[in-house]
């Protein structure tokens, strides 16, 4: 035998015991849960365990490299399958008949063990092991699972799946129509509604898991993604006629997070989109004009939820009824349109050839969508008048929060609060940018 002749043969026996190894290893991992049942589960001492598995898994592997990978004769795969069978049979009998127990978990879990086995005998080795761990996994999470579906109420549940059917039947229905009628996308509006909705389902879960803490947590994050949609949300948790003093704080405190977490996004935005729509080399001049004008309000907004956390009454309630808050949403997608048609009304007066007049007009209704269309027009030649239409935009998203509130029902003297501070968090970028248009930046 020649060395090029020895090489391949090893190579060959290399690869068949490969194939082998990893069946019997994607039946082990099944089994090495399986081995875990039986100390942790009563009554399933009669399970197989890692031993049966893995050898299930070889079995299953040998079956293919013999049958096809070999091909050592047609039918030999079909007599192997109904080995298989015979002994899954006769496991059934047995354990239905005999041991009088019930459940299809393990034949199910048996037949995957064979097939994976096959799958690596078929040199599909990295899909084997990757079924074999999910398998597993979900094995394991059986008591986790049957407690988190212990917790879930009818009514959470049809929450979830009516979320499910805005998201997954409407939302490709309204995103085929391309309806737009007077700078209105219908698109556009299914998003801020089911924006809203999430937020709400989201709310709930915070105070299901935290109590009223977690909805400190849905503020910040909520910020990040709709700083608007997440504040009505807040406001109608929170509004209480019985509970003024505390609805005022916490409306208050929710406004400052959303704002605070809305103004760092916005920088962090703006550096974004420079860096990929204007170049590398325009990113250190953003971050330089931008920057003071957005970092300055996101400390204010940290301080002043440090200064409302130290005097908070010992004990904050939040209660909510429902999951999925339909008439805040509603209410919140007329708001929005409102301010839409009014943007689209002023920028038919005024025109869209200025970007400060189209950040502001921009901003009160979506400042992120904003400052991206004025990097993906804009040149790197007027960074000035680029930089301030990012910080006017953030300044008109903060100030529109008050007529946000305002058109949920919120009582005057609480949205007059808000207004106050969200005027001490638009000061900061409206200077920075009248420094920048005229020149003194």
């Amino acid at each position: 035998m020649n060395g090029t002749g020895a090489a391949f043969e090893y190579a060959e026996a290399a690869d068949f015991v490969l194939r082998i190894l990893i069946g019997m290893v994607a039946g082990a991992l099944i089994g090495i849960e399986r081995e875990r049942a039986k100390v942790s589960e009563a009554g399933a001492k009669e399970l197989p365990g890692i031993r049966s598995f893995s050898l299930l898994g070889l079995f299953g592997s040998l079956s293919a490299y013999l049958s096809v990978v070999e091909g050592v004769s047609p039918l030999l795969s079909a007599v192997f399958i109904v080995v298989f069978m015979a002994l899954l049979v006769s496991y059934i009998i047995y354990r239905t008949m005999i041991l009088k127990v019930g459940g299809i978990t393990t034949y199910i879990v048996m037949t995957i063990s064979f097939i994976l086995g096959y799958v690596a005998g078929l040199g599909k080795l990295l899909e084997a092991v990757a079924v074999s761990i999910l398998t597993a996994l979900l094995l394991a999470a059986k008591f986790p699972l049957e407690h988190l579906i212990g917790g879930i109420s009818y009514n959470e549940l049809l929450s979830a799946l009516e979320l499910g059917l805005i998201f997954f039947i409407l939302g490709p229905l309204v995103y085929a129509s391309n309806v737009s009628v007077a700078g209105v996308s219908l698109w556009g509006l299914y998003v801020f509604f089911t924006i809203v909705l999430t937020i709400s389902f989201g709310s709930y879960i915070a105070v299901k898991m935290k109590g009223a803490e977690g909805l400190r947590y849905v503020a910040l994050l909520g910020g990040l993604v709709n700083s608007e949609a997440t504040l009505i949300n807040l406001a109608e948790i929170y509004s209480s006629k019985d509970r003024v003093e505390e609805s005022r704080r916490n409306i208050t405190v929710a406004t400052i997070l959303v704002n605070t977490a809305m103004v760092l996004r916005n920088l962090v935005l703006a550096t974004v989109a420079a860096y990929v729509f204007l170049g590398e080399e325009t990113v250190s001049r953003v971050l330089v004009y931008v920057a003071p004008g957005l970092i300055i309000p996101g400390l204010a907004g940290f301080l002043l939820f440090t200064v409302y956390r130290e005097t908070e009454p010992a004990k904050t309630e939040a209660s909510i009824t429902s999951p999925l808050n339909f008439d805040a949403a509603l209410r919140a997608v007329l708001a929005y349109l409102s301010l839409i048609l009014l943007a689209w009304a002023l920028e038919v007066v005024m025109g869209s050839t200025s970007i400060i007049p189209v950040s502001l007009i921009g901003g009160f209704v979506n400042a992120g969508a904003t400052i991206l269309s004025l990097f993906t027009v804009a040149s790197s030649s007027d960074l000035h008048t680029l930089s301030a239409g990012v910080l006017i935009a953030t300044m008109a998203a903060v100030l529109n929060k008050p007529l946000y509130l305002k058109s949920v029902g919120i009582e005057q003297r609480m949205v007059v609060e808000v207004s106050k501070w969200c005027i001490y968090v638009a000061i900061p970028p409206l200077v920075v940018a009248v420094l920048l248009v005229t020149g003194f930046a």
